[in-house]
């Protein structure tokens, strides 16, 4: 059983997703909701408007689940939509302040779970990191 990769992979999967969800229990969000919330603030930087299409790819998240997680956080107050004049259906989003706010909270403790999870591969993290990035660009290069 420990040779199959797909099943090796889910469970250190699972692990990880259970140390990072207990990591963000005390801020209150899901793993999803904070990986919505830090995906939009960087991806505003630079001013852009950001559709939920757009945090939806970037994410490879499900574009049906991603409105309602953001609707979620909206009511919230974690961040605000608005859509453009004449257009309803595209619907953009900004982090309000106490969005930042939580972000910067809980990105620390996010990151010491990661640390922690990922502690025994030691100098083997980067190579580790590169397969991980390799199987991902071929899976995508294979969906093109």
């Amino acid at each position: 059983m420990n040779e199959v990769s797909g099943l090796l992979l889910y469970s250190a999967y699972f692990a990880w997703k259970c140390k990072i969800e207990s990591a963000l229990l005390p801020h209150d969000l899901t793993h999803v909701q904070f990986m919505l919330l830090m995906t939009l603030g960087f991806l505003k930087k630079d001013g852009a408007d950001v559709s939920q299409n757009d945090l939806a790819k970037f994410l490879s998240f499900d574009v049906t689940m991603t409105p309602q997680v953001l609707r979620a956080l909206e009511k919230r107050g974690l961040l605000k939509r608005s859509h453009k004049e004449g257009d309803e259906r595209s619907k953009f989003s900004e982090l309000t302040d106490a969005g930042v706010a939580k972000i910067q909270g809980e990105a620390k403790d996010l990151l010491k779970a990661e640390e922690s999870f990922f502690m025994s591969l030691g100098e083997n993290k980067q190579g580790f990191d590169e397969h991980l990035r390799g199987i991902l660009q071929q899976q995508i290069a294979d969906a093109a």
